[in-house]
Formats: structure tokens, C-alpha cells, sequence
């Protein structure tokens, strides 16, 4: 950090040591520079030549008070960016990568036709993808700029030159102080772009986690605030309890370099108004062992198979949102698509749902034998498409409306088992066993 003089600028202090050509119109401030010859000089960062690097390094404040509509795998795609840049760079340079290196970044199949399309669309929706700085308290100052400023498309070639924003130099090139460095390899199974957010929020603010929890205070997030980090639009706290912080909380607890909780600190009647949280270091060697598994992991993918699909990757033309699905409800025990992306994802989910402890006591062991092969039955037609059934999230979305609507009537899936597990025992399965 540069520090101000009577005569200096915000502007003097991110550029402190700009070169001055002509006579000086004011004191100490020296001439603007050209941002179209500052990119033509600035130095290419070419994929293959960086395109290894895993470190990103960002400004806390790029972290915590930008403001973005950035799909999952547009994040990760601007984290590869971001990662190419070196801590002995001086300007941001410009990245260059061939069309089938940047579709394998998006998660888009390269080998699946209409390719530059493709990459006209991606880079599109990232460059028209504006961010915005969060309002601090007592401000009025908006900052407002996007991440590309600039990108040039060789269909000739086969290359692809991305021109970051100077807007974000001072925020990722040259840090010295209230910076966040991570390793970006830890987001890569990641499959909720609050996940990755919420992920990087804890590693800027995990110093600040250990220094208070040192004075015995706890690090409190504002819901409304941090809605605004994740770009949640979520008007009730099941919804950003569910979507967000839990789905946050199981891909980054055992999965990353951390690990992240929270619990209800302030309330106002019934709206939850903020949360502390934890931010744990995990142990350097399980932290090293995770990296190599994930790395070992992504590396079977990519060998194991030609196309790339969005349940490994993401796709920025589907990428997961269930906050617009429809059938989302106010009680927190509906279920949401994302659970069926696996068997075992949606089977505990059941299991849960269910509360296997309490129907343990109400029902008999054949009832209870019952109960998992109905939970069984229903992981299974959760993946499995029927007719014009749309898919979402690996989940048949015909069959969570149906699920949910039962949960609703029924006041909870426990109930229902209750009522179902009976006439499933003695009647329903011995019936289709016969069968």
C-alpha cells in the first residue's frame, strides 16, 4: 500500500510509479496512460505456458465487496485466469489459449461440434457479466466495471486473446497487504457456484476468524450481505440455509483446505438476520492428500473419457440454479433437484428426511425392512428420465414434484413412511416379489 500525500489521487496510489512524459499540468500527478497501447504492451501468458499454475492470489476486497452474476463455470474459468498471473508480474498481461484449451475451461465438450459459437457465446455472457462493488455502510461511492475488457478470436489460428479489465490490477497484480491466496484446485469438484463462493469468502476471511476466536469473539456474517456476495436471490433464511450454507458446508468440509460451520447468532421475531461461522484449518498432510486425489481424480475423468459432461465440469448453457425451480417451498423439509445428482447423495437425503431414528421406534422390523426398499425404489426413479420428463441436476424433475407435494399434504416424509409402511410391508413388495 502506497501511502497518500495532500497532492496524490486514489488513482496516484494504485499506479505509484507510472513514468511522466511532458510537462506536469499539477503537482506530483502524473499523465494518464493510454489503456489501448498499456494492453498492446502488456506481456502474453500463454496456456500452455502457464496453464499448470493453481495459486490465484486476489485482493480481499475483490473478494468480499465485488458484486457478480458469474455462473459456476464462468467462476472457475476466471480462477484459471487469474491463476496464469505470477507474483512477479507488473501489468495484467494478456492470455492466450487455443479454442479447444478455453472450451475445455467452461466445461463445454470440444469434440461437440459448433465450436466458435460456442466460444463467441461464453466469452459473451463473461464479458457482458458486470460487477459491481457492494455499498460499504456511511458510503455512497458504486464502482462498477467488468471482467474483460477485450477479446480477440482467431478462427484462422485457433487462438483466443482475453484482455482483463484494468479495473481489476490493483486487485490481483503486485499484492503486498489484505490478500487471499488459495489453490484452485480444491474448487475444481465443486457443483454449486455458492459453494465456491462461500470458499473463497472463508479463505479471506479465516485471519480474521483466528485472531477473534483468539479474544474469544465470533466472526458474524450479515444474511443480507452475504446474499449479496453469493448473488443469492433468496427471500427467506430456509432457502439460503439450504441452498447456500448447507450445500456450501458438504462440498467444502472434507474436500478442501478448510473447514466451515455456522449457527444462528441474531434473529428479529422469526427472520434470521446474521451467523457466526467457523473457519478451521484442516491438517497440512490431509490438505495435501486431498489436492492429490482430486488431482488424480480429474485425471482418470479426462483420460477415462472423450466428452466432457456438466456433472463433472459445469456447463455455462446449464448451469444449476435451484433457487428458480418452481418447486421449491417455504418448509424445510421439501427436497431440492441438486440431491439427485447421485444415488447416494439422494439416499441419505431420504434417510434424513425420513428420520430414521424416530420411525426406528414406531414401526416394526418388517415395516422398517419396507421403509428402505421404498427409499430404495424412489433413488432409483429419481434417475431415471420417463417420457417427455425433464432431467435437472441428474434428477427426474417430475419425480421431486410429486416427492415434495407428498411432503407437503403429509406434513413431512416421516409421516408419510407412517402411514405407507404398513400396506408397503404386508401388501405392496410380497405382491411385486411374486411378480
Amino acid at each position: 500500500m502506497v501511502p497518500k500525500d495532500k497532492t496524490s489521487s486514489p488513482i496516484d496510489s494504485l499506479y505509484p510509479n507510472a513514468p511522466i512524459r511532458g510537462p506536469k499540468k499539477s503537482p506530483g500527478r502524473p499523465p494518464k496512460k493510454d489503456p489501448a497501447k498499456t494492453q498492446a504492451e502488456a506481456p502474453v501468458a500463454t496456456y500452455s505456458g502457464r496453464g499448470s499454475q493453481t495459486i490465484v492470489r486476489k485482493s480481499n476486497d475483490l473478494i468480499q465487496n465485488a458484486m457478480s452474476t458469474l455462473t459456476l463455470s464462468q467462476q472457475k474459468l476466471m480462477l484459471h485466469i487469474f491463476a496464469m498471473i505470477k507474483p512477479s508480474d507488473t501489468e495484467l498481461p494478456r492470455y492466450e489459449m487455443s479454442i479447444y484449451e478455453f472450451l475445455k475451461l467452461c466445461g463445454v465438450d470440444p469434440h461437440n461440434g459448433s465450436m466458435y459459437a460456442q466460444v463467441r457465446n461464453n466469452i459473451d455472457a463473461i464479458a457482458n457479466a458486470k460487477v459491481q462493488w457492494i455499498r460499504l455502510a456511511g458510503t455512497q461511492k458504486i464502482t462498477m466495471f467488468r471482467w474483460l475488457s477485450g477479446a480477440t478470436i482467431d478462427e484462422g489460428t485457433g487462438k483466443i486473446v482475453l484482455t482483463l479489465d484494468q479495473a481489476l490490477k490493483p486487485h490481483l497484480i503486485q499484492l503486498k497487504e489484505f490478500y487471499t491466496t488459495m489453490n484452485i484446485t480444491y474448487t475444481l469438484p465443486m457443483k454449486s457456484q455458492y459453494s465456491l463462493k462461500i470458499y473463497e469468502l472463508c479463505k479471506s476471511y479465516q485471519n480474521l476468524y483466528l485472531t477473534k476466536k483468539q479474544k474469544g469473539e465470533p466472526l458474524v456474517w450479515n444474511i443480507e450481505t452475504l446474499k449479496k456476495q453469493v448473488d443469492c436471490n433468496a427471500t427467506n433464511w430456509a432457502h439460503v440455509r439450504r441452498t447456500v450454507l448447507d450445500k456450501a458446508k458438504s462440498e467444502i468440509n472434507g474436500h478442501t483446505d478448510i473447514y466451515f460451520d455456522y449457527e444462528v447468532y441474531e434473529k428479529d421475531r422469526q427472520r434470521v438476520i446474521a451467523v457466526a461461522v467457523t473457519i478451521e484449518p484442516v491438517d497440512k498432510q490431509v490438505a495435501d492428500d486431498k489436492l492429490n486425489e482430486i488431482t488424480k481424480s480429474m485425471s482418470s475423468k479426462s483420460r477415462g473419457k472423450k466428452k466432457l459432461t456438466p456433472a463433472e465440469t459445469g456447463s455455462l448453457d446449464d448451469d444449476p440454479s435451484i433457487l428458480t425451480l418452481e418447486y421449491v417451498s417455504v418448509p424445510e423439509t421439501t427436497i431440492p433437484y441438486s440431491y439427485g445428482a447421485t444415488p447416494d447423495l439422494l439416499r441419505q437425503e431420504l434417510e434424513v428426511k425420513a428420520e430414521l431414528d424416530k420411525l426406528n421406534r414406531e414401526l416394526t422390523a418388517d415395516e422398517m425392512e419396507a421403509v428402505h426398499t421404498m427409499i430404495g425404489a424412489m433413488v432409483k426413479m429419481a434417475g431415471t428420465p420417463r417420457g417427455n420428463d425433464k432431467m435437472i441436476d441428474g434428477g427426474n424433475a417430475h419425480f421431486f414434484q410429486t416427492v415434495n407435494n407428498v411432503i407437503d399434504n403429509c406434513g413431512g416424509l416421516r409421516r408419510w413412511f407412517e402411514g405407507a409402511a404398513a400396506r408397503y410391508a404386508t401388501r405392496v413388495i410380497p405382491v411385486a416379489r411374486t411378480k
